[in-house]
């Protein structure tokens, strides 16, 4: 398999929009330079996580080392470099091991140990599974190895030296027309739901049951989840997530449902088309193609999903999300 060309980088009323603010096609092409500054800031943290293997590094000492916003740091991430923080760090440790089986006299033990395993075992099935070979017989083979697949194309350097990655273009690149749009802060009735994000449907039938009861629906009424974790960091088990409805009165009696606040500010908005489970793509595209080129950074705020059609008479391939990111001006 031929070397990717690494891309040198120089280190140095309810819910409605109160203005539209500039309009972007794909968000390509809008601001050059600032894309290079994004995949700059993002080389500091892999040069960090080079330096500091060693050590437990948590998602807002590397946000602060990009001066990413820590709240979607992790999301950046992954869609810039197609791996989860987790995913980079085994990797590397695992590269850096098969150096050490290679080049030095250290015990399968020890090098497992190094490399974060608790057991030889656990080590050993996962080296087998990167490499094609245990430890003990990859040890006694000669000649070079080829190190496992790395999206970013960044692998390990014994002295934490990095010239660039290549910015990950995504499995399934999307085209999708981006506006950014100024939102009020708005009432709103909800129910937490604690799991994966797909299996929050049951929840929203609780909420359309309790609004319909309770007369919340109105001709502008928008059927929302507002979600707070990362599903590439956070147990799928512990996710958090909101499914509720917009008020255009915060007086009135919700009888179960919870009242809150869904934040106003500054979004990134688009419309995606199609099943509930393509939304992770789009989200990546957002935060990987469209942001590091827009000219904006993610603001401290979670994103908002608007469905905009009834699941049960559409469709999964008709079924429209409008997508609300979070951002602010540097």
């Amino acid at each position: 398999m031929p070397r990717r060309k690494l891309r040198k980088i120089d280190q140095a009323s309810a819910g409605g929009p109160v203005q539209s603010t500039d309009r972007t096609t794909n968000g390509l092409a809008m601001k050059p330079c600032t894309r290079s500054a994004y995949e700059s800031r993002l080389l500091r943290v892999l040069v960090h996580i080079q330096r500091n293997l060693d050590r437990a590094m948590s998602l807002d000492e590397l946000a602060d080392v990009a001066a990413f916003s820590r709240f979607h740091f992790a999301r950046i991430f992954r869609a810039m470099t197609g791996e989860t923080v987790g995913e980079h760090v085994r990797r590397l440790k695992l590269e850096r091991a098969a150096g050490k089986l290679r080049h030095t006299r250290q015990t399968v033990t020890e090098i497992a140990l190094d490399a974060g395993f608790d057991t030889p075992e656990a080590f050993s099935r996962t080296f087998k599974a990167q490499f094609g070979d245990p430890p003990s017989r990859f040890r006694v083979l000669r000649g070079s190895f080829r190190p496992p697949r790395s999206p970013s194309g960044v692998h390990y350097d014994q002295d934490g030296v990095l010239r660039g990655f290549t910015p990950y273009q995504g499995a399934d690149p999307m085209t999708l027309d981006v506006s950014t749009r100024e939102f009020p802060t708005y009432p709103f009735a909800f129910l937490r739901h604690v799991g994966r994000y797909n299996d929050i449907g049951p929840v929203f039938r609780r909420v359309a049951a309790i609004a319909d009861e309770r007369r919340l629906f109105g001709p502008d009424t928008k059927v929302m989840m507002v979600a707070y974790d990362d599903p590439s960091v956070t147990d799928e088990q512990r996710l958090r997530s909101d499914a509720g409805v917009s008020l255009t009165d915060p007086t009135v009696d919700t009888g179960e449902l919870i009242k809150g606040e869904i934040a106003g500010g500054l979004y990134a908005v688009t419309v995606y088309k199609g099943p509930y489970d393509g939304l992770r793509n789009c989200y990546d595209w957002l935060m990987g193609s469209w942001l590091p080129n827009s000219g904006y950074e993610a603001a401290d705020r979670p994103c908002v999903d608007v469905y905009l059609n009834k699941v049960e008479d559409t469709r999964p391939e008709d079924l429209l999300t409008e997508i609300r990111v979070p951002i602010r001006r540097p």
